[in-house]
């Protein structure tokens, strides 16, 4: 076999592994399931994929997951609007999706949150330390 059609069937190999975990997790973000919702944004946000990046997407599925209520796409969907990524930079929505993760023992919602306050970001009183628990 010629090395290049050999190298030509790997990458088909790979595509094909990578983008079946999406479409078993689009079936199961209709089905409303919050993980995969999560991580459909994930991949429509991350160059790790052989994905195009959508962040219009992405944004779609986090929200779906974070208004359910879970902790990573709250955070995920906070780290959108701290960065701008897709959406207009949004401090005061990065501190209420970090806060709604941190609420929830969501380690690193908890340090962003901490660095928002520490550096006066989308807060009206950086003295004022949150706590949650």
């Amino acid at each position: 076999m010629k090395k290049s059609l050999w190298i030509m069937k790997i990458i088909f190999s790979i595509k094909k592994i990578i983008h079946k975990p999406k479409c078993i997790n689009e079936k199961a973000a209709e089905q409303g399931y919050a993980e995969a919702q999560n991580r459909l944004g994930i991949m429509f946000s991350s160059s790790d994929y052989d994905l195009e990046i959508n962040y219009a997407k992405a944004k779609e599925y986090y929200e779906q997951a974070a208004e359910q209520g879970l902790k990573q796409a709250q955070f995920n969907l906070g780290n959108m609007y701290k960065l701008g990524n897709g959406v207009p930079q949004d401090y005061a929505q990065t501190i209420k999706w970090y806060k709604k993760a941190a609420a929830q023992e969501a380690a690193p919602a908890q340090y962003g949150l901490g660095d928002m306050y520490a550096k006066g970001l989308g807060v009206r009183n950086p003295r004022v330390i949150y706590t949650w628990g």
